[in-house]
């Protein structure tokens, strides 16, 4: 009997597959009748129950029209509400109600991707995003905002890919963004503002193309790009505004071309554009305005061309405009050099061409003599050459800051100094010796040094400390 019931076993397991649980328990029946040994009865019971577990531990796909979380109960009692929800075909929104604040994503661990967007959003309570380690593809954007107490992205630590924009904004205690560094493309923006603590951009050091407009702004604590050192191109606008500690642009060497915009607006300290040594194309407008400790701009030295405005507007202690000299000038539609008051070296090739072949596209006023309008900038154009296109960094007054004592390096060996305080009285003049200059006695502050000979002058801001 036994010979019998085990043929027909094996008939019904090949034939009607699904039932297999239910004939599992059959032939335990038959087999404790044949009085088949108990450790034979264990193997059989193990391998009929992991077949009729089978079906429910496979990935399962849920959710098509995505979820929108509010509670912590619901992040809770997510993995009860949707077992085996592995894959959510939408997308998911994580925002607190003001009763009942979501502190903890744990109950999300199982989650391994999202086909549309992930939002977390406007939770007060939430300092961790540890429970989304598993998520590894988000198929939309990625927003984190308003989350008050997050201190780091962390619990994002598998994520390889986004399909469209990264935005992080608001986030008050956030410190580093450095588990992004998988993401190697962004399909859409990357937007960065008012994280008051974020100190660095490390954790973007494989992107090597943002598809959309990259927004870098209100990050107070910020003080260069390195981070996006991998950056070669930006489909969109590039827009670096009002962030206060921002001291330059290191980082972004390899840049090479904005499709759209450069805005690089009202970063109180921003004293060069180092970094952009390797930018050939601004496919705009080209704004440099309202940075009021801005002093060099040589950095732009590669640019070679713009499709529209060039702006330099109200940078107060910007003494020159070397940087620009090798846009092409017929890539300028309109030229507005305004309210730069240390401003006296505008006579740069891109410059002069631009003015001699263009009497009206052009606004200048409010700054220094010698750029204070087109006929001045022409005539040091012709006082220097035609042609003459003198390199950056030529002329250096160094160490800037300075506790005291400044080399002068590049200028004529009989000349004359002026040191003036930012409204432009001057407070210092004398002969230049040895190339040195010493302000040691004066208070810390900004000063301007001006170099005066036979034949030019030059002049730049000093921070004294």
């Amino acid at each position: 009997m036994c010979h019998l019931v085990r043929k027909k076993t094996r008939s019904i397991v090949a034939i009607n597959r699904p039932c297999y649980f239910l004939c599992g328990l059959k032939i335990l029946t038959y087999f404790s009748s044949c009085q088949i040994s108990i450790m034979v009865l264990r193997l059989i019971s193990f391998l009929v129950s992991l077949l009729a577990l089978s079906p429910s531990q496979q990935a399962q796909t849920c959710l098509p029209e995505g979820l929108f979380v509010r509670t912590q109960m619901e992040i809770d009692m997510f993995p009860a509400n949707f077992p085996g929800c592995i894959e959510i075909a939408g997308g998911m929104t994580i925002e607190s109600t003001s009763d009942n604040p979501i502190s903890d994503l744990k109950g999300l661990s199982q989650i391994s991707l999202l086909g549309e967007h992930l939002e977390i959003r406007n939770n007060p309570a939430l300092s961790s995003l540890t429970g989304l380690e598993n998520v590894k593809e988000i198929g939309g954007r990625l927003t984190i905002a308003g989350n008050d107490r997050l201190l780091s992205l962390d619990g994002l630590s598998g994520l390889t890919s986004v399909g469209n924009s990264v935005g992080i904004s608001s986030n008050n205690k956030l410190k580093n963004i450095e588990v992004l560094s998988q993401l190697k493309i962004i399909r859409g923006d990357l937007s960065i503002s008012g994280n008051t603590q974020l100190n660095s951009l490390e954790g973007l050091n494989k992107v090597v193309e943002i598809e959309g407009n990259v927004l870098i702004r209100d990050n107070a604590s910020i003080l260069n790009f390195n981070g996006l050192q991998s950056l070669k191109s930006v489909g969109g606008n590039f827009l670096i505004q009002e962030n206060s500690s921002l001291r330059d642009f290191s980082g972004l060497e390899k840049l090479e071309n904005i499709s759209l915009d450069l805005i690089i607006e009202k970063n109180d300290k921003l004293i060069s554009l180092t970094g952009f040594s390797g930018l050939a194309m601004v496919g705009k407008y080209l704004l440099i305005v309202n940075n009021l400790l801005l002093q060099d701009i040589t950095a732009l030295n590669s640019l070679k061309a713009i499709d529209g405005l060039l702006q330099v507007y109200n940078n107060p202690l910007l003494p020159s405009l070397r940087g620009l000299d090798n846009i092409d000038p017929q890539s300028v539609d309109n030229l507005a050099i305004i309210q730069c008051p240390s401003l006296s070296d505008c006579a740069v090739q891109s410059i002069c061409d631009f003015l001699k072949i263009n009497d009206q596209k052009h606004s200048i006023t409010g700054n220094k003599f010698g750029c204070a309008t087109r006929l001045q900038i022409l005539n040091e154009c012709e006082r220097e050459g035609a042609n003459t296109n003198p390199g950056p960094n030529i002329i250096r007054i160094f160490p800037n800051p300075t506790p005291g004592i400044l080399t002068t390096k590049g200028f004529d060996s009989v000349a004359e100094f002026l040191v003036s305080d930012v409204t432009g009285r001057t407070i210092r003049a004398n002969k230049l010796e040895n190339g040195k200059i010493d302000i040691s006695d004066l208070p810390a502050g900004i000063y301007l040094i001006e170099l005066i000979s036979e034949k030019r002058n030059f002049i730049q801001s000093i921070i004294k400390i």
